[in-house]
């Protein structure tokens, strides 16, 4: 692991957020969930980010958000069939 993404962790991404780089945090958020998409909390944390974002009225924000959280729908849709196609391939080998 290098040194930059060492520091991507679900702590630094929620000093982040604390200091009001929410697009970094969620930049850092979204990493994490593609690396570990059974990930409760950061899952948590970035519906946590939305909702706040809606409290202190940052349209621009606001619009983002729900794009994000399709774009981290669709990876976890995505990883989940890619690990059904390799267990299907193991299952029956002569597939492709």
């Amino acid at each position: 692991m290098n040194d930059q993404n060492s520091a991507r962790t679900a702590t630094m991404a929620s000093l982040y957020a604390r200091q009001g780089y929410i697009q970094k945090a969620l930049d850092i958020y979204n990493q994490l969930l593609v690396a570990e998409p059974e990930r409760r909390d950061v899952i948590e944390a970035i519906a946590e980010l939305e909702s706040g974002c809606q409290k202190k009225g940052d349209k621009q924000l606001c619009d983002l958000l729900p794009l994000f959280s399709e774009w981290i729908n669709l990876m976890l849709c995505h990883i989940t069939l890619e690990k059904l196609n390799r267990l299907r391939l193991l299952k029956n080998p002569n597939e492709k």
